[in-house]
């Protein structure tokens, strides 16, 4: 039987100063069209229902100033560049689940952005997961929903839900 080869590769990002003016609840990668998004969830304050989102696309420091030579020795590789635009994508994010679909490809869909609650896997207050017994996980459903790129609102699925015992929704697409 053959051996399998794993790669790991580090990529460090330069901070840039980003102020989001509002709190961030998480972060998530997403692949699309061969590129690495960061969605954005954020709430105006911390155990809020999620009222924005911003995306950033990963670029190469090197490639975006168009250097040859490599002096970026010890400092950040690559950045964020924020898209203001969808470009025709609909993204479905969630802690480990997160992915991207063209709209074209999905009849009924629209530019923007399905979520599911992340809450029930960290502690607002502190922002870090919750270690628990599986018979103790409550999970929450209140803030999934939908936020529509050309409408720019938030339509939640279950506003009125109480936690349940149940694991929340999950994406089921091709």
């Amino acid at each position: 039987m053959g051996q399998i080869s794993v790669e790991t590769r580090y990529c460090y990002f330069s901070q840039a100063g980003r102020h989001y003016n509002e709190h961030v609840a998480a972060r998530y990668l997403v692949e699309s069209r061969n590129e690495l998004l960061m969605v954005v969830r954020l709430t105006p304050h911390p155990g809020k229902p999620t009222s924005a989102f911003r995306v950033f696309q990963m670029v190469r420091l090197r490639d975006r100033l168009r250097l040859t030579v490599d002096i970026f020795d010890d400092t950040a590789e690559y950045t964020w560049n924020e898209l203001h635009e969808l470009d025709g994508r609909v993204l479905f994010v969630g802690r480990g689940c997160s992915r991207s679909h063209q709209v074209a490809d999905h009849a009924g869909f629209e530019e923007g952005f399905y979520f599911l609650d992340d809450g029930s896997f960290s502690d607002g207050d502190k922002d870090e997961l919750l270690p628990q017994n599986s018979d103790q996980l409550q999970f929450s459903c209140t803030d999934s929903g939908r936020w529509a790129a050309p409408t720019r609102q938030i339509e939640s699925f279950f506003p009125e839900q109480a936690p349940s015992n149940f694991s929340p929704p999950v994406w089921i697409l091709p």
